[in-house]
């Protein structure tokens, strides 16, 4: 949390530690089932044997306990599935045996809808983290996304198997192709915030918060953050930090899902959000954070029972989840509103005016309003001080900041 400046005194000494706290996380059975019939087919080397679905209050399904174990989910003939706007649907079908048959088809529009052909039968996923904040229902299945981003880039490619036999290639965030799809994801989650944001940046990818990143994941502590030391970036300080941790190797789209579903325990405005329940989505969407770089490792040891993990590490620069404004973490508005010069596209409404530089003190823009030369003076050491700890506010007139 970044500290106010109080007169006379000056600091050179910040400590920008975020207040981000992640959740107490257990760990569950995922079941995947299904067939679909739609007019779409599906190619082969784009989802593996599992089922995807997105958020439908129509999706009819029953609990029920079988052969292949409790708490399963059997979607019987005829159930209603649509693809809302958030996400896509996504399926594959099963044999008799439980033995996957060829990928089947899948619904990707807003509004596309399907009926299940026949009775499906159940196929147990790979045990992952999830909230224990009431999400539950939402992560008992995977999620697929479907974007259509500029670039040509549409879906996030998933191997043919989750657990272990996703490659390392497809997930590894040293690869530029795994960082563009990070940074793709992230910008299509920050075009979905309700309501619509009218200053929010558009992402790319930092190296030196990605080796930070990686470094701390490689530490291996579940859910632990690393210390604002360890996330300090000299033009941004401490940056924040989101984490992730599986019994098997997943997508990236995955973890950030999961993280994006906090929005459900949002709400804009208000000074009631519990950072707990909420940090990650808000983190995900601050409108003055503007650059990511993640890190991944399997860890031999330490998850459930002891048994290994992969944790997954994400860091955001300029920080956001400031305490003072976690309710708005971004200003409302037409997207591109704020920004109307600097928006990244017609598609992709984004801004794209964004400073090289963070404040670490939080009362910047009070001091400026009120000595805007004696804080941006830099003819004197302590002038200097003073500009250091509010370069944003002192230099980046006309962009998006904190």
């Amino acid at each position: 949390m970044r500290k106010n400046y109080t007169l006379p005194q000056t600091s050179s000494d910040i400590d920008s530690t975020t207040t981000n706290r992640d959740n107490h996380l257990g760990f569950q059975d995922l079941i995947v089932v299904g067939t679909v019939a739609s007019s779409q087919r599906l190619p082969p080397d784009i989802l593996g044997p599992e089922i995807f679905f997105s958020r439908s209050r129509t999706f009819k399904s029953v609990h029920s306990s079988t052969a292949a174990g409790p708490d399963v989910v059997v979607w019987s003939s005829g159930s209603s599935l649509v693809a809302d706007k958030f996400g896509s649907l996504a399926v594959v079908s099963v044999n008799a045996a439980g033995k996957y048959q060829n990928v089947c088809e899948r619904v990707c529009e807003a509004g596309r809808k399907a009926k299940v052909s026949s009775t499906t039968m159940i196929v147990r996923g790979p045990k992952m983290v999830r909230p224990a904040s009431g999400l539950l229902l939402l992560l008992v299945l995977l999620f697929a996304i479907c974007f259509d981003l500029s670039g040509g880039w549409r879906y996030d490619r998933l191997p043919r198997l989750y657990g272990d036999k996703v490659p390392t290639k497809a997930i590894s965030p040293r690869l530029r192709k795994v960082q563009r799809r990070i940074v793709m994801l992230h910008d299509s989650y920050r075009t979905k915030v309700v309501p619509p944001a009218a200053n929010m940046l558009n992402m790319k990818w930092h190296h030196g918060a990605a080796r930070s990143a990686q470094k701390w994941a490689n530490q291996c502590r579940v859910l632990t953050h690393d210390t604002p030391k360890g996330r300090w970036i000299d033009s941004f300080g401490a940056c924040g930090q989101n984490i992730f941790v599986s019994t098997h190797r997943v997508p990236w789209m995955f973890a950030l899902r999961t993280w994006f579903l906090e929005r459900q325990n949002f709400t804009y405005g208000s000074n009631r959000n519990d950072l707990k329940s909420v940090g990650h989505y808000t983190q995900m969407v601050w409108a003055a954070t503007h650059k990511v770089g993640c890190g991944l490792t399997k860890c031999p040891k330490g998850g459930p029972r002891g048994k290994p993990f992969y944790n997954y590490v994400c860091n955001y620069c300029p920080i956001g989840n400031h305490e003072e404004k976690l309710g708005l973490p971004y200003k409302r508005g037409r997207p591109c509103g704020s920004c109307q010069s600097h928006c990244l596209s017609r598609k992709i409404k984004l801004c794209t005016n964004s400073c090289s530089t963070a404040d670490l003190w939080a009362n910047c823009r009070d001091l400026y309003r009120t000595w805007p030369g004696w804080l941006c003076n830099t003819a004197t050491p302590e002038g200097l001080e003073r500009q250091r700890n509010c370069a944003a506010t002192c230099t980046c007139h006309g962009k998006v900041h904190d």
